[in-house]
Formats: C-alpha cells, structure tokens, sequence
C-alpha cells in the first residue's frame, strides 16, 4: 500500500542517515526495536536470526548490533552517570557504558548454528535440523516459505554490499514481497493460520525470486542522500 511504502521510504531513509552520520552519539535501544544488519553478524548467526526470528535482548552486544550492554532498569542510572560526567571525553563515557557485561544466551548452541545454517539452501538447512533433531526445524516449518528464502538471499548478497545497496533491495522486497497474511496472523486475526502464497519450498522457485529482488522504477525507488551530515 502506499502508506505502507512511504512508511519504510522514510524509514530507510533514516536508517541510512543513522549509518552515515559523522558526529559520535549515543543511541540508547529500549523495548521492541525493529533493525536490519543481519548479514554482518559473524558466523552463521545472521542466517539463524534472520530465518528463526529468535529475539535478540542482550545477544545485540555480542551480536556486534550494538556495542554496549545496560539493563533496561538501570537506564536512568546511565543517563545520569552520562550527564554528569565531569569530562565528556571517550573513556569517561566507556568506563560509564562497561559497567554490564551479559552473558551470551546462544554460547552452547554456535558449533550447532555454524553446522545446521552454513547449509547453501533453506531446503538443506531444514534437512540438517532434523537429523540433529532440533526444535528449530519446526519453527521453521510453520514460517512463510517465500520470506525464508527471500531472508536468506537478502542476508547472503548483503555480505558484499554496502549500507545503501541493502537498503535499496530491502525496500524494493518491502513493495513486491511483503506479505499481508503473516500480519493478519500475528495482529489482526491472532488465528495461527496463515495461509501463505507460495504454500511451499518447492514452489519459490529462482523465477519468483527474481521478480521480487528485480529494480523497481526510478519513481518508486528508495533515494537516499548521498552527502555527508
């Protein structure tokens, strides 16, 4: 819908100005927050967040998302340690931000990641789930199958592109592959019966994706601000 696209036209707009920005600042992440990225996570765990969904919470520091970790009830702690900094100079900040050290939640779990999501299609990487008799693979099986191998694709190809490029592909699949039936689902019905278009692996073949990666238009296309701010 064209709320729906102006809606991440200026979103990625912004994402892109947060990316590029010059001046150093602090972004204080609290609650549901919505982002991309996962194609720079290390290892396998990009293709694991993006094809699961599993909720990242403190993982974002070890992730590399983010750089620090604060509890969300010791924010107003940290505003304050912030505002009261005597010089406000890179260390005094770093010595107030490393206060909190988490815990990996997925440390036992990487060597299984790294096996079962380094497989090169959806297909296989469901096939390894099974054999290691992994909840996962069920997750997977209740997903929309053309947004598995559309995420995968997203996440292989941004690996060698920059800020922009992925923003620009991300936006194009926002306007040709998003689909309405998971939101009718999860916000709207609640009835844990999608009925998703293609129904199966199968059927998302190399032709269907391409439509969705395929350039859109020049007036309909993301346009980002090139100059530095």
């Amino acid at each position: 819908s064209i709320v729906q696209n102006n809606f991440f036209f200026f979103a990625s707009s912004l994402n892109h100005l947060i990316g590029t920005y010059n001046k150093p600042y602090i972004a204080i992440i609290n609650g549901i927050t919505m982002g991309g990225g996962v194609s720079t996570l290390k290892g396998k765990l990009g293709i694991y967040r993006g094809l699961t969904g599993h909720k990242l919470k403190v993982d974002v520091l070890f992730d590399g998302i983010a750089t620090h970790f604060v509890p969300s009830e010791k924010l107003a702690d940290l505003k304050r340690d912030l505002l009261t900094l005597r010089e406000i100079d890179i260390k005094s900040v770093l010595t107030v931000l490393n206060k909190h050290q988490p815990k990996f939640s997925l440390a036992s779990l990487m060597s299984q990641i790294e096996n079962c999501f380094s497989a090169q299609t959806v297909e296989e990487i469901i096939e390894r789930l099974k054999k290691d008799n992994s909840d996962w693979a069920n997750v997977l099986f209740k997903m929309s199958p053309s947004s598995l191998k559309i995420t995968k694709r997203t996440i292989d190809e941004g690996k060698e592109k920059s800020l922009a490029d992925c923003l620009n592909i991300e936006f194009r699949l926002v306007c040709t592959a998003l689909t309405k039936d998971g939101v009718r689902v999860l916000l709207i019905d609640k009835d844990r019966k999608p009925l998703w278009k293609p129904t199966s692996l199968p059927d998302v073949t190399n032709e269907y994706l391409n439509k969705r990666f395929a350039v859109l238009p020049v007036k309909k296309a993301l346009q980002l601000c090139t100059r530095k701010l």
